[in-house]
This record gives structure tokens, C-alpha cells and sequence, in this order.
């Protein structure tokens, strides 16, 4: 594996703003290399910019290797046939990683939590794995304590976790960034045979 990470390393692009001694460094360029993220016009990957649901459903899908799915009448009453990530969103809704909301409506561009983004992670996995978390503000009665329980057992999360969690707390209903989301994605890759 240490191999292959710094093989994609050498393979990714070098943002401004990820340096070397950035926690996510290592993430971001694994999935650069892997040609699942990339940057903006500026030479820059906006780290702590918020991962949109549609943004999240692609890189899912894609991470994963599913296909977009061929959309030929709208998915929900907000993301038309013509929308950017309609065949990913399609798709992810298809597998039930992604659920829609009350009205019809997916909200693709509402920020996703940190919480949606383990539950994603946890149904594309079928995971029904248990723990005790560390976390102080996931609660037992929390809607996605099961899901974020079983990222926890797979270490997608962990504690400590800088850049992810801080002073023991997951803050689950906070958003989940870009860079937070390659380190998410990039620790599930690696337990992919």
C-alpha cells in the first residue's frame, strides 16, 4: 500500500493550497492521481470549500466504479436531465448510498454533512459493524450513529483523527469539505483489494 500511495503521489498534481505538510496531502493526491478530484482554474483545490450532494455522489460513484446511470426523464423535481451530476446522482439514488427528500427534491447543491457523508460510505459497503465511539456529540440516539459506528470500525474515521475530528468530536452535522472527503474516500480505496 505505501507503495501505491507514493506512487500516486508522484502521479497527482500539486495544489497552492495543499502543501506537503497539509494533513490531507496525502489524500488529495492519491485521488488527483487517481483523476477523481482536481482543481480550479487558479491552480488551487479549495480544501475547506464544502462538498455539495452532487459533488459527493460523483465522486462516490466514481471512487467505486459505477457508471452514471443514463437519465432520460428528470431524477427529482430539482436536478433535470440537462443538470452536471444527473447520471451520478441517478445512480447513487439507484444503489441506495443517496436518498432524496420530502417534495421530490435532492437539494444537489446543499452542502453534505460529515454525517451523510459516512452513512454514503457505509451503505455502499453493506457495513453493519458496531462500536463504542469516542465521539462526545454523537449521541446513541443519533440518526447515523449505526453508519458512523461502522466507519469507525473500518478506521474511514478514527480518534484521534486531526482534520477530522477535533478534541473528541466528530461534529456530524457539520459539512464535510473536499479535503475531508479525499481522506474519507481515500482510506476506503485502500481497503479495496
Amino acid at each position: 500500500v505505501r507503495q501505491l500511495v507514493s506512487q500516486a503521489i508522484a502521479a497527482g498534481l500539486l495544489f497552492k493550497d495543499v502543501p506537503t505538510t497539509s494533513w490531507a496531502f496525502t489524500a488529495v493526491t492519491d485521488l488527483s492521481a487517481r483523476g477523481l478530484v482536481t482543481g480550479y482554474e487558479d491552480g488551487k483545490f479549495h480544501p475547506d470549500n464544502a462538498v455539495t450532494r452532487a459533488e459527493y455522489a460523483k465522486l462516490v460513484c466514481s471512487a467505486l466504479g459505477v457508471k452514471p446511470d443514463i437519465v432520460t426523464s428528470d431524477p427529482f423535481k430539482d436536478v433535470t436531465i440537462t443538470h452536471w451530476a444527473a447520471g451520478y446522482i441517478a445512480a447513487a439514488v439507484g444503489k441506495g448510498w443517496l436518498t432524496g427528500y420530502a417534495g421530490g427534491v435532492f437539494k444537489p447543491d446543499e452542502p453534505v454533512s460529515m454525517a451523510q457523508a459516512l452513512v454514503v460510505i457505509t451503505r455502499s459497503q453493506h457495513w453493519n459493524d458496531t462500536a463504542t465511539l469516542p465521539y462526545t456529540d454523537v449521541p446513541s440516539s443519533y440518526w447515523a450513529r449505526a453508519f458512523i459506528e461502522a466507519c469507525f470500525t473500518r478506521s474511514i474515521i478514527k480518534n484521534p483523527d486531526p482534520g477530522i475530528e477535533s478534541g473528541g468530536k466528530l461534529s456530524p452535522d457539520g459539512h464535510c469539505t473536499r479535503a475531508q472527503a479525499c481522506v474519507l474516500i481515500s482510506r476506503l480505496l485502500a481497503l479495496k483489494p
